[in-house]
């Protein structure tokens, strides 16, 4: 808040013509009374963030030639380009940096349009059954509070203990918050280890967030019909391949049809075509067209 103060008196005399810099100091190499607390992991921390430590000399050159810009607030820093790179590259440098390094690679965070979520965690999240996903978001969290902690063994860490008792202070809830923001695409509050105090509870709120109501299965299969659409679009009209394709998507229809109303009247289909009982393999879901079809002609009473 008196940062803050600072920055707006600065802003205020300099509307006014009058003399005023409000400079935002990066992290000095010597001790302080405002740094010497810090520990190993806020200073592999702020490595990640991208800012270096400024010497003595780099200090008072900064603080120098910040009378020479007509500007009511600096920031006098030091930063690792190559450190900005990566972050630029991952989607997580902040937006007040983008001006100083150009990403290099392809964001990793491409979103799905149904969930919000990173593609390829999407596609991944798809294929697991429920109980998977939450271990996978699971394992996910605890991963990166590792990572925010420089704990070296993420299945080590206790996820039903508390953040707090864990280490986290304002600037790691803020590092978590953001990493998960990225890798997951859900909007985030900055209060989320006070929400869910937990990497278990959080885990959870991932969970029901990241896969609601299977969101994320019914993304991949519509994604997928829309690419067998315009394959078979693409196909010449009347040749056997479009015929086949019309076929295809015909029986497939059906199919979908049928198993609706066979699911609705509580009947599986088992291996040999008949009712099976409960327990029976396979399910509806992974019957072969034959099964299906000798299971239908049996309930319509056509065999």
């Amino acid at each position: 808040a008196a940062n803050t103060f600072l920055d707006a008196l600065a802003q205020y005399r300099r509307h006014r013509g009058l003399p005023a810099v409000s400079l935002a100091w990066g992290q000095w190499a010597e001790s302080s009374g405002m740094t010497g607390t810090l520990d190993a992991t806020d200073l592999a921390r702020m490595a990640r963030s991208g800012m270096r430590p400024l010497s003595v000399e780099e200090g008072l050159a900064l603080f120098d030639d910040a009378a020479r810009y007509d500007e009511a607030v600096l920031a006098a820093a030091r930063f690792d380009p190559a450190a900005l790179r990566g972050q630029a590259d991952a989607g997580r440098l902040p937006a007040v940096l983008r001006g100083l390094v150009r990403a290099t690679g392809r964001r990793a965070a491409d979103q799905d349009p149904a969930t919000g979520a990173p593609a390829a965690l999407a596609a991944r999240l798809a294929a697991l059954a429920p109980g998977d996903r939450a271990q996978a978001l699971l394992d996910l969290t605890r991963t990166h509070v590792a990572a925010v902690l420089a704990h070296p063994h993420p299945a080590a860490l206790d996820i039903d203990r508390g953040f707090l008792e864990l280490g986290f202070d304002s600037l790691t809830a803020v590092e978590l918050r953001n990493v998960l923001t990225t890798v997951t695409g859900l909007r985030l509050p900055t209060s989320l280890i006070f929400d869910y105090p937990t990497p278990a509870a959080l885990a959870a709120h991932l969970t029901a967030e990241i896969q609601p109501d299977g969101a994320a299965a019914e993304t991949a299969v519509l994604t997928a019909m829309n690419e067998w659409e315009a394959a078979a679009v693409a196909l010449p009209a009347g040749s056997d391949g479009r015929e086949r394709a019309v076929n295809r998507l015909r029986s497939l229809l059906w199919k979908l049809e049928q198993l609706d109303q066979l699911e609705q009247n509580g009947i599986k289909a088992g291996g040999d075509g008949e009712a099976a009982e409960p327990g029976d393999e396979p399910e509806l879901s992974t019957a072969t067209d034959d099964e299906m079809f000798a299971l239908i002609e049996k309930e319509l009473g056509l065999n």
